[in-house]
């Protein structure tokens, strides 16, 4: 004994599509997700009875969701688009400065390893001494 019914089982009663029945359950305030959903027997035959009494051709269709809509681009002058661009970009560094920063790093990473190696070396003379 089976307590429920696929939604496609449905529509292949009457003659449906999946979608269609979907939307109907939809329409009866019955949550469903897609037509491999699953209801229980008296919803099911709820939806018979509500997709029997309207005619086929009735399928209210929904328009597509806004998301997926595209707008128009709006024409921008030269001027703002050069403003829009300009805040929109971080400021580039001019090579020379790059260069300094560049060395600066490794200088101080040498300064770091030159220091370790000194240490060690100070360790390594008091235990000889």
């Amino acid at each position: 004994m089976q307590d429920t019914v696929k939604i496609s089982d449905i529509a292949a009663d009457l003659g449906y599509e999946g979608k269609e029945i979907v939307v109907k359950a939809l329409e009866l305030g019955i949550g469903v997700k897609n037509a491999t959903s699953r209801v229980s027997v008296e919803d099911a035959e709820a939806i018979f009875e509500y997709t029997k009494k309207q005619p086929k051709n009735q399928l209210q269709k929904k328009p597509p969701p806004k998301l997926l809509l595209k707008k128009p681009a709006k024409k921008v002058s030269q001027k703002q688009h050069k403003k829009q661009s300009q805040k929109q970009l971080p400021k580039k560094l001019p090579l020379k400065q790059l260069r300094k920063k560049a060395q600066k790093k490794l200088q101080n990473k040498k300064n770091q390893v030159l220091k370790k190696n000194s240490q060690h070396k100070k360790r390594a003379l008091q235990v000889l001494i």
